[in-house]
């Protein structure tokens, strides 16, 4: 053994006392942490709130069926896309989407870094486009007047107006990762699996 014992998971930089990782400090480690904070928040409330109408719904179901909201199911739909959409800021922020990693993890370090930087980038004007074309839709959807087809009649500019804004705040935090990158305030992390 090396002076790991066999439950610390290995990788490359465990070996090494350099830190691979350097937070951000000061105003934009405060920002990014009340920013991460807020959107914890309304997500966990977004999923409270679903819970409890799925809840109900279940209850109402058993106990007096003739009662059973007809709007609960599209509320629910509705309250999880919301969510879904606003934790996607967060997955970018810990840069944890799902990606394929076997080449690279085995490219140098500046090679990683390289790359990764390119992928925040590309990353970065993707999401721009989708908060640029989702706008654009909730726009359209709330000009027509477009109203769900159901009988909650829930307007759907309200709906798709979660694409652009999960969009946007996925593009900000592409453009963190950019600045941290690029400024060697973040290397990329290699893992052996």
């Amino acid at each position: 053994m090396s002076g790991i014992d066999a439950a610390t998971p290995v990788t490359e930089f465990t070996q090494s006392s350099e830190p691979h990782y350097r937070a951000p400090e000061g105003f934009l480690a405060s920002f990014l942490s009340v920013w991460s904070a807020v959107e914890n928040t309304i997500v966990g409330l977004l999923a409270a709130i679903t819970l409890c109408i799925v809840l109900y719904t279940i209850v109402v179901r058993l106990v007096a069926p003739s009662l059973t909201p007809s709007w609960a199911d599209e509320t629910t739909v509705y309250l999880m896309i919301w969510a879904t959409f606003i934790a996607l800021s967060g997955v970018t922020a810990e840069n944890r989407h799902v990606r394929a990693d076997l080449v690279t993890n085995s490219l140098p370090r500046r090679s990683q870094a390289g790359l990764e930087l390119l992928s925040f980038v590309c990353g970065a004007a993707f999401t721009m486009l989708l908060a640029w074309y989702g706008l654009a839709v909730a726009r359209d959807a709330y000009e027509f007047g477009d109203l769900s087809t159901t009988t909650l009649r829930f307007p759907m500019w309200i709906y798709y107006a979660c694409l652009p804004l999960g969009a946007a705040l996925m593009s900000i935090r592409y453009l963190v990762l950019v600045y941290l990158t690029a400024t060697g305030s973040r290397a990329p992390e290699r893992k052996h699996h």
